[in-house]
C-alpha cells in the first residue's frame, strides 16, 4: 500500500510545483516593462495567406496598443492591414532557430517597435517569443534632427548659391528652382502685390514640365479670404477645395490656377501692407509637416535681401558710373569755353569792320551757332554742380533751358514744341535735381516720338493743388504724341534698371526721377495710351510750395 500513496503524494507535489512555477512566470510575465507575447504558427489560411495566433500577451502590450487581450485570436484578423514583412520574420525565426532584432514601422498601428523574436525551445518548434517596445518618440526624435541637418543644410546651399549672383532676376529665379526642388513641388514662384491698384503679377516661375504657366497679372478682388489671411500670417493650405476658411470665389480662382495645396510666406511694409511673397504649390492636396512653413519664412526673407542687396549694389554702380561720366563732362566743358570766348571775341571784331552783305549774314549764322554751342556748355555745368541749398527758381526758365539742350534732335525729329506756362510765384527747390527731372521727362519723349512724323511735345506749367492734400504747388505736364506704353510697362517703368530702350538705356531715368521729385515732397504719376487714334503719353509732376530746405 506504501507504493500508490507515495506516488500520489509525488504527483501532489509536483503539480504545486508546477503551480508555483507557473505563477511566478506570470508574475514575471505581467511584471516587466516591455511588451511580451507568446505567438503559434497556424495552417495556411482558405484564401493561402499566412496567420499566427496568441498564445498569451502580457498587460504591457495591452497598454501599448490600447487593445483587449487576445489570447487564442488570430493577429491577421485583429491586424489585417499589417504588411508581410512581418511573417517572413516569424517564419525565418520558427524555420532556422536563430533569434532577430529590429526596428519597423508599424503603419496601421502608427507606432515604431524595436523587436526581439526567438524561437520557444520546448519541443513545440511553431512557437515564438516576442519582446517589443516603443520606440516611436525616439524616431521622431530622430527625424526631427534628420530634418533640421537636411534643412540647415539646404539653407546653406541656398544662401551660398544666390549670395553669388549680381543680377536680381537671375537671384529670383535661381532661388525658385531650389526652392522647387528642395520641397518637392510642382511649381514655385514670387509675387509682388500692389493692393492700392487691387492687382498682383507672378513672375520667376520655376514650374514642373507639362504644366502650363500661371504667370501674368491677377486680380486682388478674386482672392478675398487669401488676402485677409496675407495681412498677418503666413498662408498654409493642405485641401484647397476642402478648406472652409476660403470662400467659393477664393476656391474658383485658386482652382483655375491650378492649386489643390499651397503655402505662401509673405513680407509685409508696415504693418497688414502685403507687399510680396514666395509661393510653393501643388495640384494636388498635400499635408504640409509643420516645419514647412517656418523654413519658407527664412527662404523668402533670404531672397528679398539677396534681391535688394543686388539691386542696390548695381543701382550704386550706375550711379558711379553716371557721377565719373558727369566729372567728364564738367571737364570738356570747361576746356571748351576757353577758347569758346576767344572765338566770340574774334567774331565781334569780325563784326565792326565792313564786310559784303552775303558774308556778313554768314558772320550772323556764325555767331548763332556759336551761342548755342556757349549754352549747352554753360547747362553742362550747371548739371555737374550739386546744389547744396535750395533757390527759388522759375519752373519754366528752367524747363526752356532743357529744351535748348535738345534743341538739335527736335529739329531733326521734326518734333513741335508747344509752351503753356502760368506760375505766378518761383518754385522753391534743388534747380539742378529739378533740371535733371525734366530733361528726364523731355529726353524719354522725343525717344518715344521717334519714327512718327512731326510730333508734338507739350510743356505746361501751372498753378494747382494737390487733390489728396489740398496743398497748393505747382504742377509741370509733359505729353507727347509718341508711341505710348502698355499697361504693363506702365507698372514697371519706376523700378530700377527696367527699360524698354534696349542697351542704350539704363533703366535709372524714371527711377531717379520720381526719388528727386519724392525728396521735394512731390508726386508723380503717368497716363499711356497705345491706341491708334490716340497714341501717346502724359507724366504730371506736382511740386508743393514747402520749404525744401526744412525736409
Amino acid at each position: 500500500m506504501d507504493g500508490p500513496v507515495q506516488s500520489e503524494d509525488s504527483r501532489a507535489l509536483t503539480e504545486s510545483a508546477l503551480r508555483r512555477s507557473e505563477q511566478r512566470y506570470r508574475t514575471v510575465f505581467e511584471s516587466v516593462d516591455e511588451a511580451v507575447c507568446l505567438i503559434e504558427r497556424l495552417p495556411l489560411r482558405a484564401d493561402g495567406r499566412r496567420d499566427y495566433r496568441y498564445l498569451a500577451m502580457n498587460g504591457a502590450m495591452r497598454r501599448m496598443f490600447g487593445i483587449e487581450d487576445l489570447t487564442g485570436q488570430s493577429i491577421r484578423d485583429n491586424f489585417p492591414n499589417e504588411v508581410e514583412a512581418w511573417y517572413d520574420d516569424y517564419d525565418r525565426v520558427l524555420e532556422t532557430g536563430m533569434p532577430i532584432r529590429f526596428e519597423r514601422e508599424s503603419a496601421p498601428q502608427s507606432k515604431f517597435l524595436e523587436m526581439f523574436v526567438t524561437r520557444m525551445e520546448d519541443g513545440d518548434a511553431d512557437t515564438l517569443l516576442i519582446v517589443m517596445q516603443d520606440i516611436t518618440q525616439r524616431k521622431q526624435a530622430e527625424a526631427v534632427l534628420r530634418e533640421s541637418e537636411r534643412r540647415q543644410e539646404f539653407l546653406l546651399r541656398f544662401s551660398d548659391t544666390i549670395r553669388s549672383l549680381n543680377d536680381p532676376e537671375a537671384i529670383a529665379k535661381t532661388a525658385t528652382a531650389l526652392v522647387a526642388e528642395h520641397f518637392q513641388v510642382e511649381r514655385c514662384f514670387i509675387s509682388r502685390i500692389a493692393r492700392e491698384a487691387g492687382k498682383a503679377w507672378i513672375e520667376h516661375e520655376t514650374r514642373r514640365p507639362g504644366l502650363a504657366s500661371v504667370e501674368g497679372e491677377v486680380n486682388l478682388a478674386d482672392f478675398p479670404e487669401v488676402m485677409r489671411i496675407a495681412e498677418t500670417e503666413t498662408m498654409v493650405f493642405r485641401d484647397v477645395g476642402a478648406d472652409a476658411a476660403l470662400s467659393e470665389r477664393d476656391k474658383a480662382a485658386l482652382g483655375g490656377l491650378g492649386f489643390g495645396a499651397f503655402l505662401a510666406a509673405v513680407l509685409r511694409k508696415g504693418e497688414r501692407n502685403y507687399i510680396w511673397d514666395l509661393v510653393v504649390a501643388s495640384s494636388e492636396p498635400r499635408n504640409w509637416a509643420v516645419t514647412d512653413a517656418p523654413l519658407l519664412e527664412e527662404l523668402a526673407e533670404r531672397t528679398w535681401v539677396a534681391i535688394e542687396r543686388a539691386r542696390t549694389e548695381k543701382a550704386l554702380l550706375e550711379t558711379e558710373k553716371l557721377a565719373v561720366v558727369g566729372r567728364l563732362a564738367s571737364s570738356i566743358a570747361h576746356e571748351i569755353n576757353n577758347p569758346l570766348e576767344a572765338v566770340t571775341n574774334l567774331l565781334y571784331l569780325m563784326e565792326r569792320t565792313d564786310l559784303p552783305e552775303d558774308a556778313a549774314q554768314f558772320l550772323k549764322l556764325a555767331q548763332s551757332e556759336l551761342l548755342r554751342v556757349s549754352q549747352i556748355t554753360v547747362e553742362t555745368l550747371r548739371f555737374s554742380r550739386q546744389n547744396t541749398r535750395a533757390t527759388e527758381v522759375k519752373l519754366s526758365d528752367l524747363i526752356e533751358s532743357v529744351v535748348n539742350l535738345h534743341e538739335a534732335r527736335l529739329k531733326a525729329a521734326q518734333i513741335t514744341v508747344e509752351r503753356d506756362y502760368e506760375e505766378p510765384r518761383p518754385l522753391l527747390c534743388f534747380p539742378n535735381e529739378l533740371r535733371q527731372v525734366v530733361v528726364n521727362l523731355v529726353g524719354n519723349a522725343i525717344d518715344a516720338m521717334s519714327g512718327f512724323e512731326r510730333g508734338r511735345l507739350c510743356l505746361r506749367v501751372r498753378e494747382a493743388c494737390d487733390p489728396r492734400t489740398g496743398s497748393a504747388g505747382t504742377r509741370l505736364t509733359v505729353a507727347d504724341s509718341g508711341l505710348g506704353m502698355s499697361r504693363a510697362t506702365v507698372r514697371q517703368i519706376w523700378e530700377p534698371f527696367f527699360t524698354t530702350k534696349g542697351t542704350t538705356g539704363t533703366g535709372l531715368g524714371l527711377w531717379v526721377t520720381r526719388e528727386i521729385v519724392g525728396k521735394h515732397g512731390g508726386t508723380v504719376w503717368v497716363r499711356s495710351s497705345t491706341a491708334a487714334a490716340h497714341h501717346g503719353s502724359v507724366f504730371s509732376v506736382f511740386f508743393p510750395h514747402t520749404d525744401v530746405r526744412s525736409s
